[in-house]
């Protein structure tokens, strides 16, 4: 039997660009908490996010700080870039690591999540997977 390629379906997502591909939310969050932190939401406080320190705690990352309108006030990105990082290989899958940094290695040990994937070498497409694998 041939394949008749006319019939394949494709879907190719439009470009990420503008306000419409950003998914932002803004959250209560400990005066202590910095831009560019990386977030998970309170399990007693939905309305908190903590700043994620580890990757040994099943703390699924919801997303990273991007604004902090009053000391206890956090803007966190949910899903879109977000600019102002060094150094990255674009396509590189990125991690939280066991210190609570973002990392292009896989961390050894604890939990593993995708936070996202780098688009360029300063710049982090944001898209949380919604589960964290421990490796043993």
């Amino acid at each position: 039997m041939s394949s008749n390629l006319s019939n394949v379906i494709q879907f190719i997502p439009p470009p990420i660009t503008g306000a419409a591909s950003r998914v932002e939310l803004q959250f209560d969050c400990d005066a202590t908490a910095q831009i560019n932190d990386i977030v998970y939401q309170d399990t007693t406080n939905p309305t908190k996010v903590i700043t994620n320190v580890n990757n040994t705690e099943l703390n699924i990352s919801i997303g990273v700080i991007i604004g902090k309108p009053t000391t206890t006030t956090c803007v966190v990105l949910i899903l879109g870039i977000n600019d102002g990082y060094t150094g990255l290989s674009i396509g590189s899958k990125i991690f939280l690591d066991t210190n609570g940094t973002i990392t292009e290695t896989k961390p050894p040990s604890g939990y593993v999540q995708i936070l996202g994937i780098s688009v360029s070498t300063t710049q982090i497409f944001f898209s949380s997977n919604a589960q964290r694998v421990l490796q043993v």
